[in-house]
């Protein structure tokens, strides 16, 4: 507990310092509100509302502050005994060690646990110190102390305040883990092993919050769960677990709004109402009971009936049965599914919309912790990218950074061999594209993919959104052979998956069977199963793009005269050069 103390008020110190100074406790949307209330403060009456961050740092200082600081000395004395040769778990009981052979963790919250079981291992300090090293080279762009920082964060408050928000009711304590939960797993005492694993594992959690971020974002007709609820009393639909747009939750349709009555007959307000998840059609009501009667009048998209289903079922699907419907979203072959027990799930309903209020404190755009993490597992580590979203992503954000433009070009030219830098450059830049609005056919591009915004009735759209974007945005100098190597070695190979996606689209959902791709019920889980979510599904849903749409047009990105193939052949002429006796 004093670890997760001490990282919980350091993080809080350090963002009401920052981003959080101007924001109230009041405002039900600040993410100084939804962190206190993840850590388990009932908001409403144990706080004084009126407080806003910049007031916070100064109720902390002197914690932790100086090394005399009450709480910094208590950490350095717990780092010391769990760091110690003697520790190894000496202080659980050899009745409650498994006698089974350590496992590596299969599931996010099996990962979460993991994360948090890290800093006890005698291992830890190594792989930090390790992977500080790691970060020199990049500067400013990834500060080593900074490192520390998102490390210790993620390896503790973020376990505690995800799995908290899924498995407690609002105002009581947080879920603290105990060395029981993480006892199992494996912890190689090996650095550079240690390092792998736990590069893998942060990407696999980031990839699997950054969908559920935005899945919990969109309204059911868009193919969202913001209100959708989950809990331990919330059944679960039987069936393949597929989910569309245009079917919505079975337990609540789309095609109808629901209107929470009173047990006179009086309408409550339906912003603030819910149907109790138990179903019977109760209402929850501070002043008691009533009824859900379908709404004869408009009421907001917001639907009063809660729906467990498929929200739910993301949440506990497990890796003991990947599923091969091709129209399901739970534990797909090729994804980590979220692996959280019915029995342990929050015995008070709870949304979408609360568990994305505790991830974008963690997995947003910007400098939030587990984005940093992700980055440093992919930018600082210069992991080579693998799968197609990785490969999106590269050649999306290389061609964009100042690196590529200021110095891609000369560096080619410096390569044995007389080919101009200018030509892969420009094949690289078209590959990506640039025009995002038009009234004629749009180039064949990855642009057209994933941020056209023509209004006319054509294929191109914002179509896909690479889950691991936001890790790609550090590249440096030093580093531009290795992402040359990426470029000439990985395009071959880009291509071949973008074709393989697109027959696996045809084969899922046939021509003009679906009225948008967002309310196909094929196109969200095949989708996710390659790392992409929807761009922006509102656009997509407006424009009543289909996925013969999409497969019309990323055939004509993998097609003979487009910019990838533009590419290969400028790969092509520019490995013959250097190779050229």
């Amino acid at each position: 507990m004093l670890p997760c103390l001490y990282y919980a008020l350091q993080y809080l110190y350090k963002q009401c310092k920052g981003d959080w100074s101007g924001q109230k406790i009041s405002n039900n949307n600040s993410s100084l509100r939804h962190f206190l209330s993840g850590m388990g403060y009932n908001v409403k009456n144990d706080l004084t509302s009126s407080v806003q961050g910049s007031s916070i740092p100064g109720l902390l200082t002197g914690l932790f502050t100086s090394p005399k600081g009450p709480l910094q000395s208590l950490y350095d004395v717990s780092k010391k005994y769990f760091t110690s040769p003697s520790h190894s778990l000496s202080h659980v009981s050899s009745t409650s060690r498994s006698q089974s052979p350590p496992k590596d963790p299969l599931t996010v919250r099996e990962i979460l646990l993991w994360l948090y079981g890290l800093r006890f291992q005698k291992s830890f300090p190594s792989l930090v110190l390790y992977c500080s090293s790691l970060c020199l080279p990049f500067g400013n762009s990834f500060n080593p102390d900074a490192f520390c920082y998102y490390i210790y964060t993620c390896c503790f408050l973020l376990p505690v305040s995800f799995i908290s928000v899924i498995q407690c009711p609002d105002g009581s304590p947080s879920f603290l883990p105990s060395p029981s939960d993480w006892k199992d797993f494996s912890y190689p005492s090996d650095t550079l092993e240690l390092f792998e694993n736990f590069c893998d594992f942060v990407r696999k959690v980031y990839i699997a919050l950054d969908f559920l971020k935005f899945q919990c974002k969109n309204y059911a007709d868009l193919g969202g769960w913001q209100f959708c609820f989950f809990g331990s009393k919330c059944s679960v639909n039987s069936g393949s677990g597929s989910f569309s747009a245009s079917s919505g939750c079975s337990s609540c349709p789309n095609s109808k709004t629901y209107l929470c009555t009173g047990s006179s007959g009086s309408n409550w307000d339906v912003h603030g109402k819910h149907c109790d998840p138990k179903g019977g059609g109760q209402c929850i009501n501070a002043n008691g009971s009533g009824k859900c009667s379908e709404s004869t009048h408009n009421t907001p998209r917001k639907p009063c009936i809660p729906c467990p289903h498929p929200l739910q079922r993301f949440l506990t699907a497990t890796s003991d049965s990947p599923s091969s419907d091709p129209k399901s979203l739970f534990a797909l072959p090729g994804t980590t599914p979220m692996g959280f027990s019915q029995q342990k799930l929050s015995p008070t309903a709870k949304s979408g919309n609360s568990l994305r209020a505790v991830i974008i404190l963690f997995c947003n755009s910007g400098f939030y912790p587990l984005t940093r993490l992700a980055e440093f597992s992919v930018c600082v580590t210069l992991r080579p990218p693998e799968s197609l979203f990785e490969l999106f992503s590269f050649f999306q954000k290389f061609v964009s950074s100042d690196v590529f433009k200021s110095h891609f070009e000369s560096y080619v030219e410096g390569e044995p061999g007389t080919y101009s830098g200018k030509s892969l450059k420009t094949a690289l830049q078209n590959l990506n594209g640039a025009r995002n609005s038009h009234s004629g056919s749009h180039p064949f591009d990855l642009k057209s993919l994933y941020d056209c915004s023509s209004t006319k009735g054509l294929t191109c759209g914002k179509y896909l959104y690479p889950l691991i974007a936001d890790a790609y945005n550090i590249f440096i100098e030093n580093f531009l052979g290795t992402y040359l190597s990426f470029v000439c070695h990985l395009a071959p190979t880009f291509k071949t998956l973008l074709e393989e996606f697109k027959g696996k689209f045809s084969l899922c959902c046939s021509s003009g069977s679906c009225s948008s791709i967002v309310k196909c019920p094929c196109a969200l889980p095949l989708i996710y199963s390659r790392g992409f979510t929807f761009m922006l599904p509102e656009i997509l849903n407006k424009k009543a793009q289909k996925c013969s749409n999409f497969i019309d047009q990323l055939g004509k990105v993998v097609g003979q005269g487009s910019p990838l193939q533009d590419l290969l052949d400028a790969i092509d002429a520019f490995l013959w050069s250097i190779r050229f006796p």
